[in-house]
């Protein structure tokens, strides 16, 4: 993954890219977890993952609030088949999703200062930190509604086989964080950890500790 340096915005008419590694660099956001990717943290590693199921029932709840509150004010049978394309598409997909394996997160090492990247039929790459790509991509479009911007955050690895074939010789995971600045607070948590230390990343692991059972 080819990229320019580190601190280079690129701006179209109707888009942004902000290039934050390699080498990483500071972008003044405020470390933050938006998406809830931190599966764990700790002195010696952190665990990135953009496995969450909780993120896509958070989407689909609301449109689903909205759909009844409007067929409570205006019932029609129309809506209910828009709703079912809208909603019921998506919830198909979820429930596909919770049949399958969980995928293992990215982790962090910050003592090695190395990034453990899993693969396929259980290779891993083992990637140098100072190597790991990042960009935040923003894109605005618009309609009669007026503008809709959305956008990611990409962070991509190089294969360090030098004998690695063609088509795995890169590979990139992306974050649906809106980018912009929300792209960056969530680059920070990574950034943060490798360059700065544990303490300097509010993380929510709390949730997974339940030492006092279902009561907690």
């Amino acid at each position: 993954m080819s990229t320019p340096p580190a601190g280079t915005t690129k701006k179209r008419l109707f888009s942004r890219n902000d290039y934050l590694a390699p080498l990483p660099i500071p972008t003044g956001e405020k470390p933050s977890d938006v998406l809830n990717t931190i599966w764990r943290k700790n002195e010696v590693f952190l665990d990135i993952g953009n496995y969450s199921i909780g993120s896509a029932v958070m989407v689909l709840w609301p449109m689903a609030m909205l759909f009844l509150l409007m067929s409570y004010i205006t019932p029609d049978p129309l809506m209910w088949g828009g709703a079912l394309i809208i909603i019921g598409i998506p919830t198909l997909f979820l429930i596909q999703g919770l049949f399958r394996d969980v995928p293992l997160p990215v982790r962090f090492n910050r003592q090695r200062r190395e990034v453990c990247v899993p693969r396929e039929d259980g290779e891993y790459w083992i990637v140098p930190w100072e190597s790991v790509t990042a960009a935040a991509t923003q894109q605005s479009s618009v309609s009669q509604a007026g503008k809709a911007t959305m956008g990611l955050l990409i962070i991509g690895f190089e294969n360090p086989d030098p004998q690695a074939k063609e088509d795995n010789k890169h590979f990139w995971f992306g974050f649906n964080c809106g980018g912009g600045t929300t792209a960056m607070a969530l680059w920070e948590c990574m950034r943060s950890y490798m360059e700065i230390g544990p303490d300097a990343v509010e993380d929510q692991t709390a949730r997974f500790d339940r030492s006092k059972g279902i009561w907690a």
